[in-house]
């Protein structure tokens, strides 16, 4: 497991390449790349976020290779954090 710094306000995005693997993302554009990057054929792959009591999904590729948006994604994209300088 991978979880990047907590970013308050931002909401947490999570993606399971398996039962053992997952990554957490703040970015959904992050998030999307990642889930593109590491999708194979034959299998679902998906972004989700916390929705109530369930992750829903926000990004989706279908067994087939056909890609799905949420309304939620656009949201999320207004949510994003943004990346400032870096101080030493």
């Amino acid at each position: 497991m991978n979880r990047k710094p907590r970013v308050y306000g931002a909401t947490p995005i999570r993606v399971m390449l398996s039962l053992t693997q997952e990554e957490w993302f703040y970015d959904i554009t992050e998030a999307a790349a990642y889930v593109t990057e590491n999708y194979t054929p034959g299998k679902e792959l998906s972004a989700r976020v916390q929705v109530g009591r369930y992750m829903e999904p926000v990004y989706l590729i279908t067994e087939t290779g056909e890609t799905y948006a949420s309304p939620l994604y656009a949201e999320l994209l207004t949510t994003a954090p943004v990346k400032m300088e870096t101080t030493k």
